[in-house]
């Protein structure tokens, strides 16, 4: 894994939490969730707790928000958790957040990053892309009226003039799911082994089921 890659990985973080209305950072969509506002933090506390201080040895700046951003997302043994009393502004968040992507630039720049150090990269990285899953299932159940448009999304079809589906054919091949152990700098334990499965032809819509889809 390389700083492109971990930067590319900054920009789409960036660009699914730019989605969120001013007053939704402390929202909860998913009971079994953090707020919002947990995860700008949890992204580049986890960056720097294992690269930052972990990897590379340095001195903690914001040793409070290292500590609170660190833990997990699930609780033990509950059906729900309670959101915390109080969480740090937002803007103290940000600049957090900043500040470790700027030492971390900083450091993935330098020749002299170790070579051992690509396994964490990747690590990072997965963290990363992984939480983009948990924010976008927490962003499907958050109240539309908290949510951004993005500027550049095209424009919705007037009401009943929706683009009809579009059938696309897959052929028949190999999937090959998983990896070999050793064949790449880092994966989580349910990629290994490699696994070869043989796929029939088969069809899939080119959308998701709408509800008008349903309603029809």
């Amino acid at each position: 894994m390389t700083l492109e890659q971990l930067q590319a990985a900054w920009r789409r973080s960036d660009r699914l939490l730019g989605l969120l209305a001013d007053g939704a950072w402390l929202e909860r969509p998913i009971a079994l969730r953090q707020p919002f506002l947990f995860y700008l933090g949890h992204l580049p506390a986890f960056a720097w707790n294992h690269l930052g201080r972990g990897l590379l040895g340095r001195r903690p700046f914001q040793a409070g928000f290292d500590e609170l951003f660190e833990r997990g997302i699930d609780p033990v043994g509950v059906d729900a958790c309670e959101t915390q009393a109080s969480w740090p502004e937002r803007a103290a968040v940000l600049d957090y957040r900043e500040r470790v992507r700027a030492e971390l630039t900083g450091a993935l720049s330098d020749p002299g990053f170790p070579p051992e150090g690509a396994t964490v990269v990747a690590t990072v990285v997965e963290h990363e892309l992984m939480h983009h899953e948990t924010l976008l299932y927490m962003l499907q159940e958050l109240d539309h009226g908290q949510k951004r448009r993005p500027a550049d999304w095209p424009a919705l079809p007037p009401a009943g003039e929706a683009r009809p589906v579009r059938v696309v054919e897959v052929p028949a091949g190999e999937a090959t799911l998983g990896a070999a152990r050793g064949s790449l700098p880092f994966g989580w334990d349910n990629e290994f082994p490699q696994l070869r499965v043989s796929v029939p032809r088969f069809g899939v819509d080119d959308r998701p089921v709408t509800n008008a889809d349903v309603r029809d």
